[in-house]
């Protein structure tokens, strides 16, 4: 094959890439150059030099991600202003890297993730995994379908929206005996509520209904002597009494003129005033030597109470609180 000819030599500036930049006054705008010490070429754009082409040993390459060289047919993806080898026989890694991580390229053609990062291939499983994502701004015009999210932490995975998040799946949504809380007061009536709200809800309308009463007589032996529902007209000596959580009951000492037997609600059927269920007053209201109101709290108190006297433990009976399975 006979020679190009005409012909005539294109020689740009030489020198190392610190000395071009020196002198980078002196270059004119568009002219290339070349730098020994990196083996490559550069072509003036305003007051920088931007890397041009591929090294001289790969030729005349485009500046594009991904490409094979002509003579020895490798891999090679930019990185940092230079061509870095990619090591096909190995499972991905640029260069040298540990086996598992792979290059990622971004939309300039740089090398983003290389040996070490948190971007790595499991070859066993086929995929891909990414042990952080940072991302400041994320747009998406179309559908971004996912069929298995596994989110691995000891902290909190926090979903910050401007406004409502709407979970449509085709079946029920499982959390594992997982708890969902901090919800806010329902407004409409497919909203979730919480134990509170509910709570709350149902001790307002307990209270429109009468107070179930009881009377409590002292006098008639070393007992108390009740009538009330649920007990038969004529009265019984120290009978158990079933309450209901979230009802209210009054409990009246009669023929008590003396003032000698006051009736405690406690947790133990002991006389005298330790034990109490209710120091505070706030569930049992009301003078003890004649009329208390009783107001049985939704949360978990036990299943059973006792009324007794603080005179003599011989005058007690049991409370049983239903339903059992609230709690």
């Amino acid at each position: 094959m006979t020679s190009p000819n005409p012909r005539s030599k294109l020689l740009p500036a030489r020198g190392n890439k610190a000395d071009l930049e020196f002198w980078i006054e002196d270059i004119l705008e568009g002219e290339m150059v070349y730098a020994y010490d990196e083996d490559q070429y550069y072509q003036k754009e305003g007051e920088f030099l931007v890397p041009v082409g591929a090294t001289k040993v790969q030729g005349a390459l485009a500046d594009t991600a991904l490409q094979d060289a002509p003579d020895d047919q490798k891999q090679y993806g930019r990185s940092g202003g230079t061509w870095v080898e990619i090591d096909t026989t190995d499972t991905g890694a640029v260069g040298a890297g540990t086996t598992g991580q792979f290059p990622y390229y971004g939309a300039d053609g740089q090398v983003l993730s290389t040996a070490g990062s948190a971007i790595t291939l499991d070859t066993n499983n086929g995929q891909v995994n990414i042990d952080k994502i940072g991302v400041n701004e994320f747009n998406l015009s179309g559908d971004f379908n996912i069929d298995n999210i596994n989110l691995n932490g000891t902290g909190p995975a926090r979903i910050d929206s401007g406004s409502d998040i709407i979970l449509a799946p085709t079946t029920d949504i499982d959390v594992t005996n997982s708890k969902i809380r901090n919800l806010a007061d329902p407004l409409l009536d497919q909203d979730a509520a919480t134990r509170a709200f509910v709570y709350a809800v149902v001790a307002e309308a307990v209270g429109q209904y009468p107070a179930y009463e009881y009377t409590f007589d002292p006098t008639l032996g070393s007992y108390w002597f009740v009538k009330g529902p649920g007990i038969v007209s004529t009265g019984a000596i120290d009978p158990e009494l079933i309450l209901y959580k979230g009802m209210r009951y009054v409990f009246k000492v009669i023929n008590n003129d003396n003032a000698e037997h006051r009736l405690f609600i406690k947790n133990t059927a002991v006389s005298g005033t330790n034990d109490q269920f209710d120091d505070a007053g706030t569930w049992v209201t009301g003078d003890p030597y004649t009329t208390q109101f009783f107001e049985v709290p939704f949360q978990n108190i036990g299943l059973q109470l006792f009324y007794v006297s603080d005179v003599s433990s011989s005058y007690a009976g049991a409370l049983l609180i239903r339903p059992d399975e609230i709690s």
